[in-house]
């Protein structure tokens, strides 16, 4: 899995990925 804080900043389909918010079970989340 990538590092979550290399995402930041990426576009992810319609989503502009800005903040990563938490990490849960299944999936980290971010404010996008």
């Amino acid at each position: 899995m990538a590092d979550r804080s290399n995402r930041v900043g990426q576009q992810l389909g319609n989503y502009h990925l800005i903040r990563f918010l938490g990490r849960g079970s299944f999936a980290d989340v971010y404010l996008g």
